[in-house]
């Protein structure tokens, strides 16, 4: 297996040390487990990062802590009325199987064994509702199935994913409803690159290879939209598309825009060798290293969907996927650049997150807050491979 390479600037590393150790301190000190458990919006992405922190530093405290947490979140299980990835069931049977699979924890049965059934057909009725998104709907589902060599449930769901699906000359692709209507979105969070993922993941470790044509028919939709244009700050595909108008504004974040859904299409293209797929997704991300100021970046703080610490941690998996020194020294650029973040003395070990309207609150998440934020810090520095960032569809 190929180790993990860390990317930050060799003379940042001890600041990055530092804020690592201040973030478990402040986890420890300022944080009550019995608000939200959630997995991407609550108090799982503290119980993950403290597992991770235990790994880098083998700081037993840590463990602990993390193991009282685990019994917290399971005893929350049945309450859940929401089965999502996000804020429900669905976020937190992955966790409990990714702590598993990952020797973090043992369980001694698969203990969901029992809502297996009730997963299932929640998905079901998700993708016969054209709700196929990954943190709402079927998605982030057939995620937990795949994670979980759940192989029967995970390819029915899938099937029942393609049937969904509208045609054009071909070309598969999945729209849905949005505030601005009939919306076709192509971002990583919420839009093709997620469906994609989602296949080529049953593809690559269910060996689900009656797949393989419904992928890249898929892709082929999203290909007729791309233009690669190096000349102006456009983003190289929509970010959405409706009758009406046509979003190409470009941001470096995960969620949206060209770094998260190229990073999906060229890892695609390397693992099933397709040599134009792979020289059109480079192409597109390496125009994507030439933006290097927050406002070009459209990056307002340090989170992992849209901030500067999900924006290294792509770069990161660009350089170890490619070894493209360009890659890497975006990384560290944006490594420097989370470090700079930490500024507020009333945050989160320092850290503070925006808002839309750019009013600035604390937040321990993992995709808005501060947990992200120390978990992805851990990958810059050490050998351990962020594989907790499966759940964002990147491991």
């Amino acid at each position: 297996m190929k180790i993990w390479s860390p990317t930050c600037y060799y003379e940042d590393e001890n600041a990055i040390h530092n804020t690592i150790n201040d973030i478990y301190e402040y986890f420890i000190t300022e944080v009550s487990f019995q608000d939200s458990t959630s997995l991407l919006t609550g108090n799982s992405g503290v119980c993950l990062f403290l597992y991770y922190y235990y790994q880098y530093s083998g700081e037993i405290k840590a463990k602990n802590i993390a193991d009282s947490y685990i019994d917290v979140i399971i005893d929350s299980f049945e309450n859940d009325t929401e089965h999502n990835l996000v804020e429900g069931s669905i976020g937190k049977a992955w966790l409990i199987n990714h702590l598993t699979i990952n020797n973090f924890i043992k369980t001694d049965k698969d203990i969901f064994e029992e809502t297996d059934q009730d997963f299932f057909e929640i998905a079901l009725e998700y993708l016969e509702n054209n709700n196929y998104d990954l943190f709402y709907g079927a998605l982030g589902i057939i995620l937990f199935f795949i994670s979980s060599k759940k192989t029967k449930y995970a390819k029915d769901l899938l099937n029942k994913l393609i049937t969904i699906a509208k045609i054009n000359d071909k070309s598969l692709f999945w729209d849905t409803d949005s505030p601005k209507g009939n919306a076709i979105f192509f971002g990583l969070a919420h839009g093709q690159g997620s469906v994609y993922s989602i296949i080529n993941k049953a593809i690559t470790e269910l060996n689900l290879q009656e797949l393989k044509d419904h992928l890249f028919e898929s892709i082929s939709f999203t290909k007729t939209f791309i233009n690669i244009n190096q000349d102006n700050l456009t983003s190289s595909v929509p970010n959405y598309i409706t009758e009406s108008e046509n979003s190409c504004d470009l941001r470096l974040s995960w969620c949206n825009g060209d770094l998260g859904l190229f990073y999906k299409l060229l890892q695609i293209a390397m693992i099933h060798d397709d040599s134009d797929l792979k020289e059109l997704s480079l192409s597109a991300l390496l125009r994507t290293t030439k933006i290097s100021t927050l406002e070009d970046a459209k990056i307002h703080d340090s989170i992992i969907c849209h901030g500067t610490a999900g924006t290294a941690l792509l770069y990161s998996h660009l350089y170890n996927m490619t070894s493209e020194k360009v890659f890497l020294n975006s990384a560290q650029y944006w490594w420097k650049e989370t470090l700079d973040m930490k500024k507020h003395k009333d945050g989160c070990a320092g850290y503070k997150f925006s808002d839309p309207e750019f009013n600035y609150f604390k937040s321990n998440s993992l995709l808005q807050g501060v947990s992200g934020v120390g978990l992805a810090l851990i990958s810059s520095v050490s050998e351990i491979a962020p594989s907790w960032d499966e759940c964002l569809l990147l491991s």
